[in-house]
């Protein structure tokens, strides 16, 4: 397997052409430090597999395997990170990426996967899954828009999603109509609705209200 090893730091290329030569089946045909250097590597003589590091530069390595892939190239591709948002891994699924590996890796979790991806296999980093999940369950839940409301706006916004009219809901709650549009002009302006018929659809769908047909 020919690999081409992308990434700006000297002693992870050096380390990888250590560790490789020793194991048979697998040869660096080249080294890059940036896209610059590497994209005419691959246009001219593309390599089995790319091995990048996440930060490039300007460039992240999964930016890169993404360029390269869309200009043509079809061979595997490992990306060497210290962590990842749910965003990027979601990336990196959506990519095709064959393999995404923690910069910390041993060398045996490093083998392990170049042979699983020589196979055809992916593999994504047990520790970086971990790392992710554990962040993921630490943010706090974001509150729903509508906790924002006052309680009697709470109550018009409940109204909305039952379909009555501002006259019903000024006799329901025992105020003006005046006062009912204003309540609903700043139900409007704090839930980001553009009337309110969305209004009333936002109310159903977060189950503040149930609007029922009449038969």
């Amino acid at each position: 397997m020919e690999i081409l090893i992308i990434d700006h730091r000297p002693i992870v290329r050096s380390g990888l052409r250590t560790l490789l030569s020793d194991f048979p089946g697998f040869h660096i045909c080249g080294e890059a430090i940036s896209k610059e250097e590497a994209i005419p590597f691959i246009r001219q003589s593309p390599p089995d597999l790319l091995i990048a590091n996440w930060c490039l530069g300007t460039l992240s390595g999964l930016e890169l395997i993404q360029e390269v892939r869309t200009n043509g190239y079809c061979g595997k591709s490992l990306v060497l990170a210290e962590s990842v948002t749910q965003q990027e891994f979601y990336e990196v699924k959506t990519s095709k990426v064959d393999g995404l590996l923690a910069s910390t890796a041993t060398e045996e979790e490093f083998m392990c996967a170049l042979n699983l991806i020589r196979l055809g296999r992916t593999y994504y980093d047990s520790q970086l899954l971990v790392n992710l999940l554990a962040n993921t369950a630490d943010k706090k839940p974001e509150n729903p828009p509508h906790d924002q409301l006052t309680n009697k706006e709470l109550e018009v916004l409940q109204a909305l999603g039952q379909g009555l009219s501002n006259r019903q809901i000024a006799g329901d709650l025992f105020v003006t109509e005046f006062t009912v549009k204003k309540h609903v002009s700043q139900v409007l302006a704090k839930l980001g609705l553009a009337d309110r018929t969305h209004a009333a659809l936002y109310a159903n769908a977060k189950g503040i209200a149930r609007y029922e047909v009449s038969v």
